[in-house]
Parts: structure tokens; sequence; C-alpha cells
């Protein structure tokens, strides 16, 4: 379920059940860098232009059809990393975490920047989230011209993969227009060890024990070599791990910084403001649990609001919910599966499960400002 369409379902029944002089809505659909967040950043500013383009997807010969959009006023290009290698992309949802590609994500970098007459003072905003792959980006840089050497010293024609990341030997540099690149993440994970992208993310995407050890032995070389070529450690950055490693390699470009993205569309959307204005927050999660913390939007909102200045109470709608996992006494959460709930029913029926469960959570929301 978009993050849309739970907000107009949320909305609906409290319209339904206030009068609409009782309470005032502020709706704003919100999301962290990964799907919807074109969706989300077309409709709060008329500024933007969408642009299509056909792309690789995860898979080895799979394309897609993507979009980008541009604000020329601004100067600014958005690209959902999600657009080309999202979990959603996969036909069938068919994952596999060792044979796709962050290939299309470059694809998409390059036909925004080619659209460029004077690339003087643009920013190229890349969001990263809900990814299928873990290639630590190689593949997203090598569509933009990064030169990837194997052990026979020839140039490595196909998409790299996770697994192919195992062929490169040697790194050579693209030269690309002078933008400024900000890389908005939607966690904090470094790319490798223990919280890195492949042992915590990638069995998400399908990877067996075997796959991950694998996968966490790649992105450790590749990591090197990378250190190698550009003299950059970038593997322990912060959100270096986000979309399968996407956030280590796209760190390379030059003048490229890693950043929330969710403080980063959150102040694109003047969240902080309009939190501060509200009398309660109402947010929501497909699984709540300590991830969401991490860098994901529901917890980015939660911190806002939860901040010792504004202490806001908070509702989370959520499709599940860690057990045992408390964040604040301010904080009240409702699952919408539950032990009276089937699990199966709630992801046939989202929205109107989405209903049930806000109606029954209804006599327990505070609407009412304090006195």
């Amino acid at each position: 379920m978009s993050a849309k369409k739970a907000a107009t379902v949320i909305e609906g029944v409290l319209r339904e059940q206030r009068k609409s002089d009782e309470i005032t809505l502020d709706i704003c659909p919100l999301a962290d860098g990964g799907d919807d967040t074109l969706v989300v950043l077309l409709e709060n500013d008329s500024g933007y232009e969408s642009h299509q383009v056909t792309v690789a997807g995860p898979l080895l010969g799979q394309s897609v059809q993507t979009k980008w959009i541009k604000h020329s006023q601004k100067k600014m290009i958005i690209v959902e990393a999600a657009q080309a290698h999202g979990m959603a992309r996969l036909p069938n949802n068919k994952l596999d975490a060792l044979n796709t590609t962050s290939y299309g994500v470059g694809e998409i970098i390059l036909a925004a920047l080619n659209s460029l007459k004077d690339p003087t003072d643009w920013t190229v905003v890349v969001t990263l989230g809900g990814s299928a792959s873990t290639d630590g980006g190689a593949g997203a840089l090598q569509a933009l011209g990064y030169e990837f050497i194997d052990e026979q010293a020839e140039s490595i024609q196909v998409p790299i993969t996770g697994a192919q990341v195992s062929n490169i030997r040697a790194v050579s540099e693209a030269a690309l227009p002078p933008v400024k690149f900000i890389i908005a993440t939607d966690v904090i994970n470094p790319l490798l060890g223990q919280d890195g992208a492949a042992y915590i993310f990638s069995p998400q995407k399908g990877a067996e024990w075997e796959d991950v050890l694998t996968l966490e032995i790649n992105l450790t070389n590749f990591a090197t070599l990378m250190k190698q070529a550009t003299e950059k450690d970038l593997s322990p950055t912060p959100g270096a791990g986000a979309a399968g490693g996407l956030g280590f390699g796209l760190a390379h470009l030059p003048g490229a910084s890693l950043v929330s993205g969710s403080q980063w569309i959150s102040e694109a959307l003047d969240i902080p403001n309009r939190i501060a204005k509200s009398d309660l927050i109402i947010t929501g999660e497909g699984r709540f649990d300590r991830q969401s913390m991490s860098g994901k939007g529901t917890g980015y909102i939660l911190s806002l609001a939860l901040s010792p200045k504004l202490q806001k109470p908070c509702v989370v709608f959520c499709g599940r919910q860690e057990k045992g996992m408390v964040i604040d006494k301010l904080v009240s959460v409702f699952p919408m599966v539950s032990t009276e709930v089937d699990p199966e029913e709630a992801i046939a029926r989202p929205q109107q499960t989405l209903r049930n469960t806000v109606l029954a959570a209804l006599p327990n929301l505070k609407l009412d400002p304090e006195p």
C-alpha cells in the first residue's frame, strides 16, 4: 500500500467519525528515499517536471520503464533508485540477492545528466531504499562510465551483479559533469560487517546464509579496490550500506555527500514546521521494528515529534510490530496484523484492514488538544 493510499484511508476514517469543524487535518504522504519518493515530491511541488527513460532492471536481461524529475528553477534533479533496481521491479517477486544489479540506476542518472545543456550549479539527488540488489553500487558506477577490469585484464561489459563483483580486479574512474551529488539514504548502516549491507539486508532480498558470506567477501574486496583507485575509504560511512551498498558506490561520485533521506525529504516538505503546529502526529510503516528508528521515515518523524522542545503525542499504524518494542510513553502503536487478524487477509485487503485498525484505535486517539 502506498503512502498516499494509507494517508487517504486514515483521513477518510477521521473525517467520517469527527465533524469537520472539530479537527484540522494536515495530510502529507511521506517517503524516506525508497518507493513513492518521486510521487510525494511531485504532488507537493508543481515546479517538478517528470521525464521517462527505459533502463536495465534488477535482473540481467530485464528492462524497465522509469522516471526521474527535474526542477529547472531550483536546478535540481531527483532520481529514485528503486525505480530501476527496487524489489517491486522483480518479475513475480522473484528475490535473487546474488544475481541482481544497480546498473539501471546509473542509466537513469546518466540520462538526467545528458539532459543538462549547462550543468553548472545543478544538484542531483539520488534517493535510496527498497532495493533488490547487493552489488555495492558497482553496477550503477559501471553505467556511469567507471571501468571495471577482470582477471584477464579486460573491461567487464555485462552489468555487474552482487555475485559478479568478485570478478573485479581493478577500477578506473569516470569523467562526469561538474554537478553536486546528494545521496539520500534510508538507513545509516555501513557497507561491511555485522551491521552492513550483506549481513543485515541481503536476507530480505532472498540471500541464504552462504550467499550472505559470499556477498560480504565480494563487498569487502570491492571496497579495497575502490580505496586503491580513489584513495578514500568510504565503507564505514553511515549510509554506505544502504540499498545493497549503492550508498557506498555513489558516495564516490564527484563532490557527493551521504545524507538522511528521511530528513532531506521531510525538510523539502516542510515537515518540521508542520509537526510543530500539530497536536497529534499520525504516521505508519509496513513493519515497525528497531530498523524503523535507524534512518527510516517513521523513525525520523517520531524523533522530531518527541524532541524535548515539542513532546507531541504520536500514533503509528503498521502492518506488524516487533515484539516487545517500546519507544516512548507518548507513542501508541496499532498493528494491522494481530491475533485477531489473519496475515493473509491483511495482505489481500490492506486498505480495508487499515480502515478497521484505525476505527478500533479511534477511542484511544487524543484528537482534542490539551486545554
